[in-house]
């Protein structure tokens, strides 16, 4: 791989997602509704718990890491720009890194601008920045573990719509499944618990930075990065 392909080919693709109002609305909904909850906690009870802002970021970013990667390969087949892409001297791991940088960087710039909010808690009180730091780790790794999954989703078909839908089943189905867990008894409960991304999540809120949780994390983007590349691949040489 070519990282500076890679960073190009990033580059490329913020200049063009910035020209249509996903991350704008994606920027706004996260910071509004993360601080709603933070924000009513403190006034309802007279305390600021930082799971109260980092809790609603698993559903949101259900919706909207779909929605700001459903283009990123979709668009590019239907406008027949993929073709022109796959004749340039550029190797599959270059297009998918740099397009997944470009996600990566969208999902970073939203969970900075939420950082207004425990920036609060340095106004009224001294808070452990321990789990504050690894709320936005979890956070990040979430978000990142999503995005590869809307990523690929966005290889399987030229139409946005259906990518979007694809990737929302394949996270919903990832935020779901941790949670039926608690219905089901036994080995079966346990690995269902495992595989969601729930349980992973909850650490990084506890300020506990466990090792395997990254692991998990890092081998569910591995996973969809891995698929992309072979439906690329498929594409490039059909």
């Amino acid at each position: 791989m070519d990282l500076r392909i890679a960073l190009a080919i990033a580059r490329k693709e913020l200049r063009e997602v910035f020209n249509s109002p996903t991350p704008y609305v994606f920027f706004v909904v996260v910071t509004l509704l993360s601080g709603w909850f933070y924000v009513t906690s403190l006034f309802v009870t007279g305390q600021a718990a930082l799971d109260d802002l980092f809790s609603p970021l698993p559903l949101l970013f259900v919706f909207f890491l779909p929605a700001i990667t459903m283009r990123l390969f979709a668009e590019e087949i239907k406008m027949g720009t993929f073709e022109v892409l796959a004749t340039l001297p550029v190797r599959e791991t270059d297009i998918i890194v740099g397009k997944y940088l470009a996600a990566l960087a969208l999902l970073a710039s939203a969970l900075a601008l939420t950082a207004v909010h425990p920036a609060l808690l340095l106004v009224l009180g001294r808070p452990q920045a321990g789990p504050v730091l690894t709320g936005y780790l979890g956070s990040f790794l979430l978000g990142a573990a999503f995005g590869a999954a809307g990523l690929f989703s966005s290889t399987l078909t030229r139409n946005q719509v259906v990518s979007f839908i694809v990737g929302f089943l394949i996270c919903f189905g990832l935020f779901l499944i941790g949670k039926t867990s608690q219905y089901v008894p036994g080995l079966t409960g346990s690995l269902l618990a495992f595989s969601g991304v729930d349980a992973h999540y909850e650490m990084f809120l506890k300020g506990v930075v466990d090792t395997r949780d990254i692991v998990y994390f890092l081998s569910v983007i591995g996973m969809f990065l891995a698929a992309a590349y072979a439906v690329v691949s498929g594409r490039r040489w059909r």
